[in-house]
């Protein structure tokens, strides 16, 4: 049976009740923009996606939306790349919020596949190594909602594989301005389950959100949030970042 994810409305709602949680703010703020409806567009009549060249940089802020604080920038090169959108990206992002045993960036890198799948990333807190690869944007970049689509992974960390499943959704086209310019984008969300090596952590699952532009052939914006059941004497429900990523410059 395909498990229950909450959606971003429902995540949000709860996010009150975690508010007596130590690690976060007293009250989730609302950000410009965050509380607009999205504005969708039709399909563009044509669809060409700019291919990724070797060489390239493009440079993100990530910005802490808990609070609405930029936490460091994050940098993009593209080593390789071949047709069909197979890429090679060497990857620098700042320390996580969450997983913060050091002040060091992360470093690592983004192996695409395809234009639609994902082999390998530095992302979340580590690099996580996709069997298959994982699916982050739907075929043809059509509107609709993926087959629910189950595979492992593998951490730096850890030598066994674990479970990794994932549900993609195209909701629209939607015009968007970022610190880069505008773009015409599609926005895709991403819900996922997923297994923890931290054996204490249960019910881990995440939502993220990328606004994929033809026109770069990358995203110009991603966020991601998460949540998890703590296991001990009292079962608790605690959450993960809720970062944004937003172009800067390419």
């Amino acid at each position: 049976m395909t498990p229950s994810v909450p959606t971003r409305r429902a995540w949000l709602a709860r996010s009150a009740r975690w508010a007596s949680l130590a690690a976060l703010p007293t009250a989730l703020p609302l950000l410009p923009g965050c509380a607009t409806a999205p504005v969708f567009e039709p399909p563009p009549a044509t669809l060409a996606v700019q291919r990724l060249r070797v060489g390239q940089v493009m440079a993100f802020n990530a910005t802490n939306l808990y609070n609405g604080l930029v936490i460091g920038n994050a940098r993009y090169e593209v080593l390789a790349s071949a047709p069909g959108g197979a890429a090679t990206l060497a990857v620098r992002l700042p320390a996580s919020n969450t997983y913060r045993i050091d002040n060091d960036a992360r470093t690592g890198r983004l192996v695409l596949a395809s234009l639609t799948h994902v082999a390998e990333e530095m992302f979340h807190d580590t690099a996580y190594r996709f069997t298959p690869p994982s699916r982050w944007l739907p075929d043809g970049l059509q509107l609709g909602t993926s087959p629910y689509e189950s595979g492992v992974y593998k951490r730096d960390d850890e030598y066994h594989p674990l479970r990794w499943q994932t549900r993609t959704e195209a909701l629209g086209w939607e015009r968007i301005r970022v610190p880069a310019g505008e773009y015409l984008a599609l926005r895709v969300q991403r819900q996922i389950w997923f297994d923890h090596p931290e054996r204490w952590r249960r019910g881990n699952t995440r939502i993220e959100t990328l606004w994929f532009a033809p026109a770069l052939g990358f995203w110009v914006r991603r966020e991601w949030s998460g949540e998890y059941l703590r296991q001990g004497e009292r079962r608790e429900r605690e959450v993960e970042d809720w970062v944004r990523f937003e172009l800067v410059a390419a």
